[in-house]
């Protein structure tokens, strides 16, 4: 019973080992989605729900109804925290709203707001939403149907900061919408159904923005100056055609990256290199290099050749991984050798 005791706890282990190698740790989930909030109505067609009810401290936040969904259009002395609800319920009616939008200056120049998370029915970011706020941390809920649209300035000059994780349904940035923020890392979910676009100075002078950034294959455009005066150093596309990426070059007054960028494309992709060729090059006076070996692209969006996505944390490699589990198979196949000498004594 002892052996077979001994046995049983190796193979435990080696699940666990394995099981740690491939999926990593559970994770924490790091923000709340609420729905079917009750907003007291407090004017036609606009309602109000407290700062406590989503996370906040004080103050609230106002809706207005109309089209069949809900808009956050405006804030009164909001403090703290905010957890944007998914739906709200109207208290004129008892009728339910899916919340589909921030307007315009909502949260304009507001130094009392702290952490915001998006949930994934808001399809648009007004102009100058949260400009010269002191917005924290920026979540945005996975998942979605409708595609997502941040209009210029939305986080322009704002206090935002961390890595901001982008949903597939991303469709487009506009010009400003994150410069001089001090996010210093943002990836993007791939398995986009449209084509996504950066606008001009999207990113421009996010100057803690450093290291490696990856973009997915849906990504169509890049515009002047996207993410000049950051510290990007190196950029990597999943898309398998450089000719449908429009992108403005290192050569021309305002380009879309330093002209220090390094450029990796996947090794199956066309149209990365401005000469016929392969190896180092050079596409739109960026130089470029193949990424070395063929990846096929998956959701983590992650930069294939060094497992580090823009200003994150290296993730365990595909090789890394097969280690660990042929040395946890080793010591399994270890612990049984061990036991069989047992038995033959």
């Amino acid at each position: 019973m002892k052996i077979i005791s001994t046995i049983t706890t190796g193979l435990a282990a080696l699940v666990l080992v394995v099981g740690a190698a491939v999926f990593g740790a559970p994770q924490q989930v790091s923000a709340l989605y609420d729905a079917d909030v009750l907003c007291t109505v407090f004017d036609t067609n606009e309602c109000a729900i407290d700062a406590v009810d989503i996370g906040g401290i004080s103050g609230r936040i106002i809706f207005t109804i109309g089209g069949g969904h809900a808009t956050l259009t405006a804030h009164d002395n909001f403090q703290g925290d905010l957890n944007i609800p998914s739906s709200i319920v109207f208290s004129d009616d008892s009728n339910t709203y899916e919340v589909t939008g921030i307007g315009n200056n909502v949260f304009l120049a507001n130094t009392n707001l702290g952490d915001v998370t998006v949930p994934n029915t808001i399809e648009q970011i007004g102009e100058s939403a949260f400009q010269g706020s002191s917005i924290g941390e920026l979540t945005f809920q996975s998942g979605g149907t409708e595609e997502l649209v941040i209009l210029p300035q939305a986080f322009y000059n704002s206090w935002a900061s961390g890595t901001i994780a982008f949903p597939s349904r991303l469709a487009e940035i506009q010009s400003d919408a994150f410069g001089n923020t001090a996010i210093d890392g943002i990836t993007f979910e791939n398995g986009g159904s449209s084509a996504l676009t950066i606008g001009s100075t999207a990113f421009y002078g996010a100057v803690v923005l450093t290291g490696s950034v990856t973009f997915p294959a849906n990504l169509s455009a890049l515009g002047d100056n996207a993410f000049a005066n950051t510290g990007i150093t190196d950029v990597y596309f999943l898309g398998l055609d450089g000719a449908a990426i429009s992108v403005t070059a290192a050569g021309a007054a305002e380009p879309t990256f330093e002209s220090s960028v390094l450029i990796h494309y996947l090794c199956n992709a066309v149209n990365f290199l401005d000469f016929d060729g392969v190896g180092t090059g050079t596409w739109n006076g960026y130089a470029v290099v193949p990424i070395a070996a063929c990846v096929t692209p998956d959701d983590s969006i992650k930069a294939p050749s060094s497992g580090v996505s823009a200003g994150g944390t290296t993730d365990q490699s595909t090789s890394s991984i097969v280690v660990t589990v042929v040395a946890a198979l080793a010591l399994a196949g270890a612990v049984l050798a061990g036991r069989k000498l047992v038995f033959k004594k």
